[in-house]
């Protein structure tokens, strides 16, 4: 059951704070409020009710956020060879996983684009990654921003030197 809190002014008046259910936090990032529960059905307007909960954050002076979405959704941003991708059955693989914080990360820069590519930073977590974006998004001018990487490649954090040439 949600926390409440109950205190008593010096006017007698009676002020009760209830901590907001999951349900209703999720809600509410999406525009809804505690009578409004209904979640994005596929990931466009999933990506669209984000774009518009960032937007509303950021008129509101909120310089911080933290955006989850979905493990391993396909935001349908990069092409996969030819054609269309084909639907995975089971648990997501680690370059789907690959793909779609990269397609989550291109989502943004395109909705920052406003503010000039050499305003907007990438960073992913490895070398291996932020070479990955550099390929897909090369030559796409709504991509332009800096593409950085927190750690090493994969194979030099996982103890494997890399040979140099």
């Amino acid at each position: 059951s949600p926390i409440t809190t109950t205190t008593t002014s010096s006017t007698g008046c009676r002020v009760v704070k209830r901590q907001p259910t999951q349900i209703g936090m999720i809600s509410s990032i999406f525009g809804g409020g505690r009578d409004s529960k209904k979640l994005p059905k596929d990931a466009k307007e999933a990506v669209s009710k984000c774009r518009a909960a960032v937007q509303t954050a950021l008129s509101n002076r909120v310089s911080r956020m933290d955006i989850e979405m979905p493990v391993g959704a396909d935001f349908a941003v990069e092409k996969k060879g030819k054609g269309r991708r084909k639907r995975e059955s089971g648990a997501p693989t680690m370059d789907t996983l690959d793909r779609s914080d990269r397609e989550l990360a291109r989502l943004f820069v395109d909705m920052f684009q406003p503010l000039g590519g050499d305003q907007i930073s990438v960073l992913f977590r490895d070398e291996f990654l932020a070479d990955q974006a550099l390929r897909s998004w090369k030559g796409d001018s709504t991509a332009s921003c800096r593409i950085f990487s927190l750690g090493k490649n994969r194979k030099q954090r996982s103890g494997k030197k890399k040979k140099r040439m």
